[in-house]
Order: C-alpha cells, then sequence, then structure tokens
C-alpha cells in the first residue's frame, strides 16, 4: 500500500522532535533509517496504542532486554503505523518496541504509515498479534471472537488468513466457555489449554484441582486418560434415584390421559401448541396440589 498522501507532509521540525534532553538516545535511532525504504522519523507522543491490542502483559525481563538493545544500537526494525492526523497516528505492529523505545528516552523511532480502512486495520493488527509466539491461548482466543464478531468471518475463513487449521481455530475458542478457574489457570501458563478442556468434562471445582496436582506431569494423553478414569469414577458413586411412588390421583390423571406418561421418577408431558401445554400443566398442578392437600 502507499504511504498516506492525502495529508500534508510532515515539516523536517514535526519529523523529529529533539528536545535536548534526548537529543543523544534519537541520534541512536537514526542510523535504523538506513536501507528501511519508506520509513520516516515520527515521535512517539504522536503514537497511539492499538485499540485492538489483545496483549494482556508483556514479559518486563523482555522488556527491558530490548530497552538495553534499544539504547545500544537503535530501533533496527520499523514500527507500522495509521495516520489519523497531522500529528496522530495509531500504532498497528510494534507495541514490544514502542514501549522499549519510551524507556530508552527515544523522543521519535522509525516508522513506515500505511493506508487502511478500519475493517482492514482490525484485520491487520489482529493477525500480526496472532503471528506472535508469545500470546497466551486466552489472547490468542480474544483475537479469533473479534474477528468472527466484528468482520463477520466464519471459523474456515479466520483459520485461512491465519495460517492455522480449523481445529486450533475451535479449541482455541472453546477456552473462553471454560469454568473462571480453568480460564485463570490457561492465562496464568499453570496448565496447557488441551488439558483444561479435558478438565471442563468435570463439573466439580474441588476434583479439578486435585486431577490438576495428581496429573501435573502428565503428557496431554495420559491427562486425558486420567480425566477419564475420573469421571467413571464419579459416575459409579452418583446415588441410584430412589424409586417414588407417585400417589394414587396421580397415577388415575395418567391413566385416563394420553399425553401424559408416568415412568420412573418421570413425568412426561406430549402436547401440540403452547396452549395444550399450559392446560396440561393447570391439570397436573390441580391434581398435585389435591394430593398435598388430602
Amino acid at each position: 500500500m502507499s504511504q498516506d498522501s492525502s495529508s500534508e507532509p510532515l515539516t523536517e521540525t514535526e519529523q523529529v522532535v529533539n528536545p535536548p534532553a534526548a537529543r543523544e538516545p534519537l541520534e541512536q535511532s537514526k542510523p535504523a533509517l538506513q536501507g528501511m525504504d519508506n520509513a520516516q522519523l515520527i515521535p512517539v507522543d504522536w503514537i497511539q496504542p492499538n485499540p485492538h491490542q489483545v496483549r494482556t502483559s508483556v514479559e518486563e525481563e523482555s522488556i527491558e532486554e530490548l530497552t538495553s538493545s534499544i539504547k545500544e544500537s537503535g530501533v533496527l526494525e520499523p514500527l507500522l503505523v495509521v495516520r489519523k492526523g497531522r500529528k496522530r497516528f495509531v500504532l498497528v505492529a510494534g507495541h514490544r518496541r514502542l514501549a522499549a523505545a519510551r524507556r530508552a528516552e527515544l523522543s521519535a523511532v522509525p516508522c513506515i504509515v500505511k493506508e487502511m480502512g478500519e475493517d482492514e486495520f482490525l484485520l491487520y493488527s489482529l493477525i500480526e498479534n496472532l503471528q506472535r509466539a508469545d500470546l497466551t491461548p486466552m489472547e490468542e482466543a480474544l483475537a479469533l471472537k473479534k474477528m468472527i464478531d466484528v468482520l463477520g468471518l466464519s471459523y474456515r475463513d479466520v483459520a485461512r488468513k491465519i495460517g492455522k487449521s480449523h481445529g486450533f481455530v475451535g479449541e482455541r475458542l472453546a477456552l473462553l466457555d471454560l469454568p473462571e478457574d480453568l480460564k485463570a489457570a490457561v492465562i496464568s501458563r499453570k496448565l496447557p489449554l488441551r488439558k483444561a478442556l479435558d478438565l471442563s468434562k468435570i463439573p466439580l471445582p474441588r476434583v479439578r484441582e486435585k486431577l490438576i496436582k495428581k496429573g501435573s506431569g502428565f503428557d496431554t494423553e495420559a491427562f486425558g486418560e486420567l480425566v477419564e478414569d475420573e469421571i467413571a469414577r464419579l459416575q459409579k458413586k452418583r446415588k441410584p434415584y430412589e424409586k417414588w411412588d407417585a400417589p394414587p390421583e396421580l397415577r388415575e390423571f395418567v391413566k385416563g390421559n394420553d399425553s401424559v406418561r408416568l415412568s420412573r421418577n418421570k413425568i412426561t408431558l406430549r402436547y401440540e401448541s403452547p396452549e395444550a401445554l399450559l392446560s396440561l400443566l393447570a391439570e397436573l398442578v390441580s391434581v398435585l396440589k389435591a394430593y398435598e392437600e388430602a
């Protein structure tokens, strides 16, 4: 895409804001422009964060390492931004580089300016995020959901655009429906997503917690077997239903009504319309009230 030509070009003063206190850090970033086609230095104060950034946290150590590198060698790869006004740009790619450049006290950073509509900006931002290796599964899931909900893309379209399988997309989105304790474990990287999905089959939080500890050293397949064994054990422990002796009034009502069936601890109603259902329910309630009052 071509650079933004609809706005007036920045003046030399506007291209590089260089207060005396920041002259040395800025000088370190200037050599980085060599060999960067179409890059220009833009003041960091003019660059706003990406509203579609799904990354919720960045490791402090990685930012510190990048800051040290920038202090030593400058910003070696330009950021990608979209122009929103004469002195206003929005970051598309380069979240960590911009954060580190601010810490290094650079007054300006090399950027490539792109023209993008809102949908293209959103799509590009999310794809750029998903191509990063350091996103958590939850961050990936939020990005994928945004692509589907906001852009109206299908699972298959999303998978094709990010270069992942249809199963990857489905698995990540399933994370959003997990119980809160499992979500927290995945977000904190204490539990792999695949194991969390297996554990979601168990409705009891205390049992899930027990299995997380018991299966901490298990691979995914062995952990899945552990969960299935626990499910089988829980099903065996379930108390059988106590047989309920239906009152004579109810048996008499069922005997004379083809729309009502009484079986072990269960009443089945068959109806052809909402009105018919309401009528059956009213009759049934009347019979049971008469039994209680007897």
